[in-house]
């Protein structure tokens, strides 16, 4: 797979890291902090919905901290820095193997929490685009760079892939993360953005199109050509059709869209019991957490602990055995 990471990348990433470090709290055995993406987006969501329901049936204090993407985050949660937050299948992989954006520093401090939802990631457009489908994007604007939240380019390139593109085939714009690709997408100053279908950074560029009828998704193809194509990308992606839901901007017709685990994790320093207290209560909240946000309406009490190459926490671990979900399966 290619590389993606240029030294000019890698000093805009470091210069981002410098400007939105967290510093953690004074008394910091006394505060859980989950770090995650900007507001707006699905991990912050989640990250709002779970720390929630950790500060009130766990008893402890919990902050969520927002920051420019996973390049920043992921770092911080190997060092023990931080204590939660969330990755996609495919970021976490290449953070602990020190792979692709993270070559030569792997993170071997990653912990898996749980599988809590999929990332349903669509190719938006102004409703009005002339593109109809993923093929047609050739020689448009879309986001490009992505040095705060490298794996981006993966999600865009898996799901370009379906159409035969990839993004070197369009004109790049360089954005530092996926939601000011959604952004620039509400500007006008690109044609396409990955964009997750349930966010509220989704509906804020809805809105923005307003006079081009909103945005509306490109349907990935579920051909077997087209689905070995994404996998080529990320492995571990897989297809999902929506039907028309009035409720969700852009979803105005059937659409197929790419579905990505993304895990709650933490590091290997973390107590085992307050990991073992959690993945109980997560077990035990679907409702709730469904109500809390539309991101965590496909959390799964029943699959939590999905096979992947970065280690389970002990204390995850724990519970998984209790409840007879362990040793991890395969999707």
């Amino acid at each position: 797979m290619r590389r993606l990471a240029s030294p000019s990348v890698i000093a805009i990433a470091i210069a981002l890291a410098a400007a939105l470090a967290i510093a953690r709290p004074a008394a910091a055995q006394d505060v859980i902090v989950i770090a995650t993406n900007p507001p707006g987006s699905n991990y912050y969501a989640a990250a709002a919905a779970i720390g929630k329901l950790a500060q009130d049936q766990l008893s402890t204090q919990v902050r969520v901290q927002p920051t420019g993407g996973s390049n920043i985050y992921l770092p911080m949660i190997d060092k023990a820095e931080v204590e939660f937050s969330f990755a996609s299948v495919q970021d976490i992989e290449f953070a602990y193997e020190g792979a692709e954006n993270f070559a030569g520093k792997p993170h071997r401090a990653l912990r898996l929490v749980s599988a809590t939802f999929p990332l349903v990631l669509g190719l938006a457009v102004p409703a009005n685009s002339k593109a109809q489908t993923v093929a047609d994007l050739k020689g448009m604007r879309i986001g490009t760079g992505y040095p705060a939240m490298f794996v981006t380019l993966y999600n865009q390139d898996a799901m370009l892939a379906t159409g035969g593109l990839n993004t070197g085939q369009l004109v790049g714009v360089p954005v530092p993360n996926q939601p000011k690709g959604v952004e620039a997408l509400g500007e006008g100053r690109v044609d396409a953005a990955v964009t997750g279908i349930h966010t509220g950074l989704a509906r804020e560029a809805h809105a923005k199109l307003h006079s081009q009828g909103g945005i509306r998704y490109l349907s990935l193809a579920t051909t077997p050509q087209a689905i070995a194509d994404m996998r080529k990308v990320i492995r571990r992606a897989y297809l999902h059709t929506y039907e028309p839901d009035p409720s969700l901007p852009g979803l105005a017709t059937r659409t197929t869209a790419m579905h990505l685990t993304v895990f709650m994790i933490t590091h290997a320093r973390m107590a085992d019991d307050y990991v073992y207290r959690l993945a109980k209560l997560m077990h035990a909240s679907k409702d709730g957490l469904a109500k809390a946000t539309p991101t965590l309406a496909q959390f799964d009490p029943a699959f939590m602990a999905e096979a992947h190459p970065v280690p389970y926490h002990p204390g995850a671990i724990r519970f998984y055995q209790e409840i007879g979900q362990w040793p991890a399966r395969e999707r």
